[in-house]
């Protein structure tokens, strides 16, 4: 199970891992895989889903608005 746990990056909680146990071959219940993994010190790590790429603190010079002026004809 740790093996398995590291293989998928250790982002795996009880129930996609028990998926995989299964996918193996493995029957086991969800419950049981939680315990284990409380056993285990294994707890499965967050990633970042989204990353802001705007930055606020911008030095750079922002010009003002213009209108622009249309003729009808």
């Amino acid at each position: 199970m740790r093996h398995l746990f590291d293989a998928t990056g250790q982002c795996y909680g009880s129930r996609r891992l028990r998926k995989e146990l299964a996918a193996a071959g493995i029957e086991i219940g969800r419950y049981r895989v939680r315990r284990l993994m409380k056993e285990l010190q294994l707890k499965p790590i967050w990633k970042p889903k989204f990353v802001h790429t705007t930055d606020s603190n911008r030095v750079f010079f922002v010009h003002a608005n213009r209108t622009i002026k249309v003729q009808t004809l």
